[in-house]
């Protein structure tokens, strides 16, 4: 549990950042906040927007995952890695990464008594409940430099140079005119894409960020339920081997247009992540960079994870594309899958794990001026395509003010590690500085008479 979740007024000046969600990715920027104010290389004011307790969607109560499941990425590779900040803020960057080491994964095994065991046992790959553990573990260490609000945002929006982050409670009313704040970072993996018809709706028809208690609900409703999985990636599998852990019974069929194909986890490719641009990445085409992360990180599963799945669900994997979902004719709870081909099956419950558009989640959020004011100057408009082109080094909307970060949409164009856990300490070293750069003074200014360009850029 969160040990600081405070009350929040939101008429006080502007925020100098707003996080929405309290993921990996927000505990690599309230880490990196509180090494950089304990520095003096800035004190911005950091408020944390979330419904849940910090790594909600990893812990097993909130969709997404059972908690069960065993983290995809090394656990080392935690919210600060790879602990190259000089890279990034010059000579400070070395302090920066001694400070940052408080909250590795070692030190968070350490603090509560587990490091010998997973040592003896192998540093075996940590079920997701521990990894959620480990970020609140993180967001406690870091809870004298943060804020943390307890709500779910609603809407984003834009006035006099500011963004209006407007929040609700408990699912009520929303609050006031919203949060000031001089920039927003959306976090999170996205928005389930939908099965076409995109409006078509049903009980039984599930998405990858089911609560897992709703999907036991809906296996036990009928004996040996048909039950298909539409996706390749690993929420897919995930889902796929707990249907079939969970009811034992069922059949389980897997739609995935090229198969089921293992994550390369080669030094190469691992270093691309881990490195983004200084990897050579800008140098590739966009459609080398493309084919490159569908290659190794979209539609792929972890090589363990592949494993138990071949040993639990079998060959029953079909190389199709399920163009529709439609209700059975007749059968008002049976549905079907179709295809290129005509009909794939029909079956009882349907999960639909064909993966996440951010570009989705953040335009669900923007009120239509936000919307038109980012769009601004994009041929034929935003989508997410579109929106991935114009994430710059900084891993926000580039030349926009007031900053909108998005380190989710930052792949194609920054490294493929941004998208996912994979350098959460170099992707936070980007949004700080960044941050820093454009904080109003004496926010932005350390205490003595170095400028804040010197103080970040002093090369050794």
């Amino acid at each position: 549990m969160m040990s600081r979740w405070l009350s929040l007024d939101a008429e006080a000046a502007p925020y100098d950042l707003v996080v929405v969600g309290l993921g990996p990715k927000a505990a690599a920027i309230c880490a990196k906040v509180a090494a950089v104010r304990e520095l003096g290389l800035g004190a911005p004011r950091v408020l944390v927007v979330e419904q849940y307790d910090a790594g909600a969607h990893w812990s097993g109560g909130s969709g997404f995952t059972t908690g069960s499941e065993k983290l995809g990425t090394r656990p080392e590779k935690d919210i600060g890695f790879p602990y190259r900040s000089v890279e990034t803020f010059g000579l400070q960057g070395g302090d920066i990464d001694r400070l940052m080491m408080r909250y590795c994964w070692q030190s968070f095994l350490s603090d509560t008594g587990r490091f010998g065991d997973w040592v003896d046992q192998g540093c075996p790959a940590p079920p997701h409940k521990l990894f959620a553990a480990y970020l609140a573990w993180v967001v406690r260490a870091c809870s004298d430099h943060v804020e943390i609000r307890r709500e779910r945002v609603v809407a984003l929006d834009r006035r006099d140079e500011h963004w209006l982050v407007r929040t609700s409670a408990d699912g009520g009313p929303t609050h006031g005119d919203g949060i000031r704040a001089r920039a927003v970072m959306m976090t999170g993996p996205g928005a389930p894409r939908r099965l076409a018809p995109a409006s078509f709706e049903h009980p039984r028809l599930v998405d990858a960020s089911a609560h897992r208690p709703r999907l036991r609900q809906l296996l036990a409703e009928r004996p040996g339920p048909r039950v298909a999985v539409v996706g390749a990636g690993e929420s897919a599998a995930s889902l796929a081997l707990f249907v079939q852990e969970t009811a034992p019974e069922a059949r389980v069929e897997q739609f995935a247009p090229n198969g089921m194909r293992v994550r390369d986890e080669s030094h190469e490719v691992n270093r691309t992540y881990t490195a983004g641009s200084a990897s050579g990445w800008a140098g590739l085409s966009e459609q080398e960079r493309r084919t490159f992360i569908a290659r190794t990180d979209r539609g792929v599963v972890s090589p363990a994870l592949s494993e138990r799945l071949n040993r639990v669900v079998g060959g029953r994997v079909h190389r199709s594309s399920v163009r529709s979902v439609r209700s059975a004719e007749g059968e008002r709870d049976v549905l079907e899958l179709h295809g290129d081909d005509g009909l794939l099956g029909s079956f009882d419950l349907v999960v639909n794990a064909t993966g996440f558009d951010p570009w989705q989640q953040l335009d669900a959020l923007l009120s239509p001026a936000a919307r038109s004011w980012l769009s601004d100057g994009v041929p034929g408009g935003l989508d997410l395509r579109a929106a991935q082109g114009r994430i710059g080094s900084a891993l926000a909307f580039d030349g926009l003010q007031p900053r909108l970060y998005v380190p989710a949409l930052a792949g194609v164009t920054q490294g493929p590690g941004f998208a996912n856990l994979s350098c959460l300490g170099h992707m936070s070293d980007l949004i700080v500085r960044d941050l820093l750069e454009h904080l109003p003074a004496p926010n932005g200014c350390p205490a003595d008479d170095v400028t804040m360009k010197e103080a970040l850029y002093a090369r050794r």
